[in-house]
C-alpha cells in the first residue's frame, strides 16, 4: 500500500509539473538583421523550447546594379518557426542553445531605375536614347519563400525560469539565389526600351547576385517569462 501511495504521489507530482510547464510562456522583442521582431516561446521541457516569431523592417536606399542607378526599397518580413535545444543543464551555460527551423521568407527588394549619366540595360547602352525622356524601369528581387534557418544563441527561457532576461541570436537563413522579376517599364517613352534587353538584364542581375544564397542573422533582444 505504501509503495502504491508513493508511486501515486510521484505520478501526481510529475503530472502537476507537466501541467505547470504547459502553462508557461515567454514573450520577447528583438532587433536583428531580419528587422524588428516579436516572438513567443513555449518551453517543452528543461532542454527544448518552441519559438514562433515575426520580424519586419523597411528602408529606402539608392544603389547601382549593373551600371543602372536604382531608388530601392528594402522590405524585410519573415515568420519564424524554430526549435531551441539547450544541451547544458544548470548555471550560465544552460542558456546556450542551438536553433533550427523554418521561416516564411517574404523579404524582397524593389527598385525604380533612375536615368543618369550612363544607362546600360541588357548590354545595350541607352544613355543617349533616354536622356531627358519620360521613362522609368521598375524591378523586384525576391527569395525562396520557405527557407531553413540554423543558428545558436542564448536565453534563459525554461520551465524553471521566470522574469526578464536577455537573448541573442547568431545564425544563417538559407534563402537561395535571389530571383528577379521581369522589369516593367512606364512613362510616355517606355517603348524606347526593348523587351529583349530587359530579359537579358534579368539574367545578368541574377548572375551577379547568385552568390548571395544566405542571409546572416545577428540579433539581440529581451524576453519575459510568465
Amino acid at each position: 500500500m505504501n509503495k502504491a501511495i508513493i508511486a501515486l504521489t510521484l505520478a501526481t507530482s510529475v503530472g502537476l509539473s507537466q501541467a505547470q510547464a504547459s502553462d508557461e510562456w515567454a514573450v520577447g522583442t528583438s532587433a536583428s538583421t531580419l528587422g524588428l521582431g516579436l516572438e513567443i516561446t513555449k518551453p517543452i521541457n528543461n532542454q527544448f523550447n518552441m519559438r514562433f516569431g515575426v520580424n519586419k523592417y523597411a528602408d529606402t536606399l539608392s544603389s547601382e546594379v549593373n551600371q543602372v542607378q536604382y531608388d530601392a526599397t528594402v522590405s524585410l518580413q519573415t515568420i519564424a518557426f524554430n526549435t531551441d535545444w539547450h544541451p547544458f543543464i544548470g548555471g550560465f551555460t544552460h542558456g546556450l542553445r542551438l536553433t533550427g527551423g523554418l521561416m516564411i521568407n517574404n523579404n524582397e527588394i524593389s527598385g525604380t531605375a533612375i536615368p543618369g549619366k550612363e544607362v546600360i540595360i541588357g548590354g545595350h547602352d541607352y544613355t543617349s536614347e533616354l536622356a531627358g525622356k519620360d521613362v522609368s524601369v521598375n524591378s523586384k528581387i525576391g527569395f525562396k519563400k520557405i527557407a531553413p534557418y540554423l543558428g545558436f544563441g542564448y536565453d534563459k527561457v525554461s520551465k524553471y525560469h521566470r522574469g526578464l532576461s536577455l537573448t541573442a541570436d547568431f545564425g544563417v537563413l538559407f534563402q537561395g539565389s535571389p530571383k528577379v522579376n521581369t522589369p516593367t517599364v512606364s512613362g510616355s517613352d517606355a517603348g524606347l526600351i526593348q523587351q529583349a534587353d530587359l530579359n537579358r538584364e534579368v539574367s545578368i542581375i541574377e548572375e551577379d547576385l547568385a552568390d548571395y544564397k544566405i542571409w546572416p542573422v545577428i540579433g539581440i533582444g529581451l524576453t519575459y517569462q510568465f
